[in-house]
């Protein structure tokens, strides 16, 4: 079948005589966008693609009726009783034009949403006629290059957003419609600035939105909109009512199917209406029954990530990844959700992972950090992101290998105790423990690591909640040659350090000497690595208050490369 169809294709295009090159490009691929869909990627492609809008894929070819400018293709037999038709293709025009028809019927004219961002595009209907076992006809007029992506078709029948519980569709949901408590709920989730539906210009919602908890919320989708992206507000409002058309126009919904938006950036956008209307989001609003996995929406609440996360192979831009920032704002929602409507970071589901959803959607980009996600929502559930207070911390590397801390507490808010970590190339160690919020300073005599260094300062409240409040960064240089850095403190009571720096491997000897040169501790004997800085804690304990001498000697492989000694003053 497919080399008839190409021997009739070549032939086809052999005897027309095109009248512009891009009018041959448009057929070409249209061509193009036939043998994609013949392969396994583009296959789990249209599933991915197809999932949110409930739809079922069906391969295309070129049909008879193609011609430059007026690119056709004809479905495979149905696989089951549709009442509307979609597509997903490519084109630069955007005075596309375009019509379906099922075997021989009368063609109806198809309705096109383009994505506010790029050359993606959607056509499709939806109606009461219900199609089985036959064949859907589609064309387009254009004046651009134009490729199919995907195609298939829906049943609106088996929509669940409106009929899964019709006893209580006219039910008003009372006050207390929130699951029972979370156990690991805070209070102080605060969540990300909200767009809400008049920022996006929004059309009203088709008909009575019903109640989505049927008695409690349940669970949590998250989902990416492949074929949408965005990552500017502009382009994020944009987009939303792109969906919008898409969902109420060609898939025939009552709304956008998601309750919750976020574009590539970490914006939060609202969806779905709220029950009783427009309300602030931390207050927590009853929702409205969505449309975003089938079968599943009862008690589901549905946040979708604009974006394409797979690997790159189709389409163009399906290779999208969580930067750091949009993957925390991201944790947030969700956590904001975990603890407003009660539903368990357990809960938490990719669309693909809901029974019966033959999708890869959220994108293997996003399956991978999954676990990640939810781990961070539990930890956000026990710290909060409400902030415990304000602090300001600054590190400033000096020349002999110590970095110098400082901090102030703008607002000491409900800071009870705090503590300094520093983070080099492994676990971070604590390096500094204080019981007052105040302001303060600590030389860190002790990293050893040459290159960047962090430093973190947590705070802890009176009822024991922790919270990440200011971090600084600095960076040990690596010394040309040997160096003994002068003690700190200087002069000290019991207690000071010595640091020093090895280019290369050696034999190290650091000894201590009183005035008459008598040694009075042998600090360090034996082979070391160089290239780090290293510190050593003299105690002075047990030794009269006075003046002595540290020595530092390296021995190589060619004799002594390195000897140096530095005064230290003991007081009384």
């Amino acid at each position: 079948m497919r080399y008839a169809v190409r021997t009739f294709w070549k032939n086809r295009m052999r005897a027309h005589s095109c009248r512009a090159l891009s009018l041959c490009m448009t057929v070409a691929l249209g061509w193009m966008g036939w043998t994609a869909l013949s392969t396994p990627a583009a296959a789990q492609h249209a599933a991915s693609l197809f999932a949110d809008l409930e739809a079922d894929a069906v391969a295309v070819a070129p049909s008879p009726l193609s011609k430059a400018g007026e690119p056709a293709w004809i479905t495979e037999p149905l696989p089951a009783e549709a009442t509307g038709f979609v597509a997903q293709g490519t084109t630069a025009d955007r005075n596309l034009t375009g019509w379906a028809r099922f075997e021989n019927g009368p063609w109806r004219p198809l309705h096109i949403v383009f994505s506010a961002t790029g050359n993606t595009f959607f056509a499709g209907f939806h109606g009461e006629e219900v199609f089985s076992a036959g064949r859907f006809e589609i064309r387009f007029e254009t004046e651009a290059p134009l490729a199919l992506s995907a195609t298939g078709v829906f049943d609106n029948r088996k929509d669940d957003e409106e009929h899964a519980h019709p006893h209580d569709a006219q039910q008003d949901v009372p006050r207390n419609d929130r699951a029972p408590e979370n156990p690991g709920k805070t209070g102080l989730i605060l969540p990300p600035l909200m767009y809400d539906r008049a920022a996006w210009d929004a059309d009203p919602f088709r008909g009575n939105p019903v109640a989505l908890a049927r008695p409690r919320y349940q669970r949590m989708a998250f989902h990416h909109a492949a074929g949408f992206w965005a990552n500017t507000r502009e382009e994020g409002l944009a987009q939303l009512k792109a969906i919008q058309d898409l969902h109420q126009n060609i898939r025939g919904w009552s709304d956008i199917g998601y309750h919750f938006v976020l574009d590539q950036s970490g914006r939060l956008y609202q969806g779905r209406p709220f029950l009783r209307g427009p309300a602030s989001l931390d207050s927590a609003p009853a929702l409205a029954m969505g449309a975003h996995v089938g079968g599943h929406n009862t008690g589901n609440i549905g946040v979708c990530m604009l974006g394409c996360y797979h690997p790159p192979y189709i389409p163009p831009r399906c290779m999208d990844a969580l930067s750091p920032p949009t993957f925390d704002s991201l944790a947030v929602t969700f956590a904001f959700l975990s603890e407003n409507y009660g539903v368990a970071p357990d809960n938490l589901r990719g669309h693909g992972q809901f029974a019966g959803a033959s999708t890869s959607c959220p994108g293997d980009n996003n399956l991978a950090i999954f676990d990640d996600l939810v781990e961070r929502i539990r930890t956000l559930l026990a710290t909060g992101n409400a902030p415990l207070g304000r602090v300001a911390l600054t590190a400033q590397a000096d020349a002999d290998g110590v970095v110098h801390l400082a901090w102030d507490f703008i607002d000491p808010g409900n800071i009870a105790e705090y503590r300094i970590e520093r983070a080099e190339n492994g676990d971070p160690v604590v390096i500094f423990e204080g019981e007052q919020p105040q302001a303060g300073d600590f030389t860190d005599g002790s990293a050893t690591w040459t290159g960047p260094i962090s430093y973190r300062l947590h705070g802890r409240s009176a009822a024991g909640r922790e919270q990440l409040l200011a971090t600084a960064a600095a960076r040990l240089e690596r010394p040309e040659g040997h160096v003994l850095t002068e003690n700190f403190p200087d002069p000290f009571l019991n207690a000071t350090t010595i640091r020093y720096y090895l280019p290369q491997d050696g034999i190290v000897r650091l000894t201590v000497f009183d005035l008459l040169g008598r040694s009075v501790a042998n600090l360090v004997e034996g082979p070391a690595e160089g290239g780090e800085w290293r510190h050593v804690l003299f105690d002075a304990t047990g030794l009269p208050p006075g003046t002595y001498f540290y020595r530092l000697r390296v021995e190589g492989f060619s004799g002594t490369s390195y000897d140096k000694a530095h005064s230290l003053v003991r007081m009384r």
